[in-house]
């Protein structure tokens, strides 16, 4: 239908472009071509040539107002999805037990889960009180022996907003987590009950337990979770620690020197402190544990509800800190003072009542002494340079950096970041 219309609207263009056409043309004889022009001016504007185009103008308009009805009701028949009702849904679910995991995850490419997506996505589902329903149904695909249908039994458990989970559903993963030997089940659990912490202390408790679990990747899972959403969890910070002292895996150990001021608990600190001050510090470790001592007073795009005045202090020491390499400071850290560009917005205002002790000028004053050390890597001296415009330097202060460079702004890799001083000057 759709074609037929579009053909014939297509046809009355046509027809009226050959209809001017033929209007202009008029031939009365052998004439020059100026006459012809101006003899198919003369027929155009005659009465005739006027009536049949207003009949083919007023076709076209027709053809028009037709063709978006049609437009319209090919809209309607495609937004007609067939229904998905409860068995279909059931059978399609049940299917996944024969998926497998790639590593931690589905493999996306089982038919079993790409039949269930094609059908969720081309079918309307037709199930009364679907997610009350199916939070029922979870509980009982839960205790499957399917390691594929516990994975998929712990997102129909959970939701979309942070601690939205309901108790009874809390503690019955809390429950069936305690045994799971499924490694990508269990780290399924810890990342749907992460956000629940606050709401339901049990949560934070069952993470904690598991920075202990024999299987890295667990842990490193718990790491993750209790440092996102573990600032109300009792315990978080003194177990982030036990995990940066004792955990046999060094990037475990990473993960948590950073997490660990995530947790707007200053406690941590003094072993922060330790880490980053002290040279013979494992520069990776050093790198994160750098990273955790920002985190404790700025973050983006969310600040510290608890911005750490000490933490702030340290950083600022940290910049300041004599023999410099390519590795200290390390190159990471520029992109760490997001939260603090944009002063007008109501966040950093907020966050400002309770940081009055920040002051921008020494900030940009360490961050100088780090671009004006030859000594220092020369990725963080180029990035440190945007950095300290993005939070408001003057001219004279990339001048004054740029001297510093004088004779060696051809020399590698210091002409990087001559290059980048210029653009400020």
């Amino acid at each position: 239908m759709r074609a037929i219309k579009h053909s014939m609207y297509m046809a009355l263009v046509l027809a009226l472009a050959l209809g001017l056409s033929a209007a202009g043309c008029k031939k009365k004889g052998k004439k020059s071509k100026s006459k012809r022009a101006k003899a198919g001016m003369v027929a155009l504007k005659s009465g005739k040539a006027n009536k049949k185009l207003k009949k083919l103008k007023k076709k076209l308009k027709r053809v028009k107002r037709n063709l978006k009805k049609a437009n319209k009701k090919d809209k309607l028949a495609k937004g007609k999805k067939p229904k998905l009702k409860k068995p279909e849904y059931k059978r399609l679910v049940l299917a996944l037990a024969t998926c497998s995991f790639k590593k931690y995850s589905w493999d996306y490419k089982c038919p079993a889960y790409l039949a269930l997506q094609k059908a969720r996505k081309e079918k309307k589902l037709d199930i009364k009180d679907f997610y009350k329903w199916q939070s029922k149904w979870g509980l009982e695909l839960l205790k499957s022996k399917s390691p594929s249908l516990r994975y998929r039994a712990v997102s129909m458990l959970s939701s979309a907003w942070a601690g939205g989970m309901k108790e009874a559903n809390v503690n019955a993963i809390i429950e069936v987590g305690k045994a799971e030997k499924n490694i990508a089940v269990l780290r399924h659990m810890l990342d749907a009950m992460s956000s629940n912490q606050k709401k339901h202390p049990q949560v934070g408790k069952f993470i904690i337990a598991n920075l202990k679990h024999p299987n890295e990747a667990v842990r490193l899972r718990a790491v993750w979770s209790l440092a996102a959403w573990g600032r109300d969890t009792k315990g978080a910070a003194k177990a982030m620690l036990a995990v940066i002292k004792k955990d046999e895996s060094k990037k475990i150990q990473r993960a948590a020197c950073e997490g660990a001021g995530k947790l707007d608990d200053e406690s941590v600190l003094p072993t922060l402190k330790k880490l980053t001050l002290n040279k013979r510090t494992d520069p990776n470790l050093y790198y994160y544990c750098f990273k955790g001592v920002i985190h404790m007073w700025t973050r983006y795009p969310f600040h510290p509800k608890k911005p750490s005045k000490k933490a702030y202090r340290l950083t600022l020491k940290l910049l300041k800190q004599r023999g410099r390499t390519d590795k200290r400071p390390p190159w990471g850290i520029a992109s760490m003072f997001h939260g603090l560009y944009k002063e007008g917005t109501k966040s950093y205002k907020e966050w400002a009542k309770k940081a009055s002790w920040y002051k921008k000028k020494d900030l940009i004053k360490a961050i100088g002494a780090v671009i004006k050390d030859s000594k220092a890597g020369w990725m963080v001296r180029t990035y440190l340079v945007e950095t300290a415009a993005k939070l408001g330097a003057k001219k004279k202060f990339f001048k004054a950096l740029l001297r510093a460079y004088k004779g060696k702004e051809t020399e590698h890799p210091h002409t990087y970041v001559a290059k980048a001083l210029k653009k400020h000057v």
